[in-house]
């Protein structure tokens, strides 16, 4: 079986407010400083694949935060996840209600 990311789309998941990026099927590194959001886009692939974070929790914060750590309300968070698998689109998603 092949998997291949296409686009993934990120909307109030943490410390991110929008994030998008097209992959295509390519190879990404994500790299950066501490506190750039690194390990909130990995926590939000696994979140709408598994529905836990990258360390396999299945209980941890998704609740959109402002630069001093304080969560705002009232914000949907989403995540899209669209992905190639064996030559066939599917898109999965997630929502907090």
């Amino acid at each position: 079986m092949e998997i291949k990311f296409k686009k993934i789309r990120i909307r109030n998941f943490r410390g991110l407010v929008s994030f998008e990026a097209n992959l295509e099927g390519r190879s990404v590194r994500i790299s950066g400083a501490n506190g750039l959001g690194k390990s909130s886009v990995a926590d939000a692939i696994t979140w709408v694949l598994f529905g836990k974070d990258s360390r396999r929790r299945t209980a941890f914060p998704i609740d959109p935060v402002d630069d001093a750590g304080r969560i705002i309300h009232n914000l949907d968070v989403s995540v899209e996840l669209e992905m190639l698998i064996d030559c066939l689109l599917y898109t999965s998603d997630a929502a907090d209600e």
